[in-house]
């Protein structure tokens, strides 16, 4: 779940928010929630073009571990969004290869609501 942007205004770079993670789940070969904790450090830089910069933690269900997942790249209105995630993992717990591992991600807005919901959608490329 999204929270309700932090909004910091036009920038150089463009029009800069932060939208805060506040929680949710998530399931595949790994479940657990997502912890409330993080954002989206987000550019609008017009109409069209936004750049999405996701910063959030995953606790896993079977065995506790914390995930640490930066989650980034160029976003089109109406338009699913490819990302690269990036996962900070303990090389020493059960889940520690996937910081060796290549992702993309699918960023698909939920069209019901305008800030309560996202689906990430993380796909392993071999």
């Amino acid at each position: 779940m999204l929270g309700n942007p932090i909004r910091i205004g036009n920038t150089k770079k463009g029009y800069f928010k932060i939208i805060p993670i506040d929680g949710g789940y998530f399931t595949g070969e790994i479940s657990g929630k997502v912890l409330k904790f993080g954002g989206d450090f987000n550019y609008k830089f017009d109409d069209k073009y936004s750049s999405a910069d996701a910063s959030y933690v995953l606790q896993t269900e079977n065995n506790q571990e914390n995930i640490f997942i930066r989650n980034s790249g160029n976003i089109e209105k109406g338009r699913i969004g490819i990302c690269h995630p990036e996962f900070i993992v303990n090389d020493e717990g059960y889940y520690g290869n996937l910081a060796n591992r290549t992702f993309i991600s699918k960023i698909i807005p939920d069209s019901k609501n305008k800030f309560g919901n996202i689906i990430i959608k993380i796909y392993e490329i071999l």
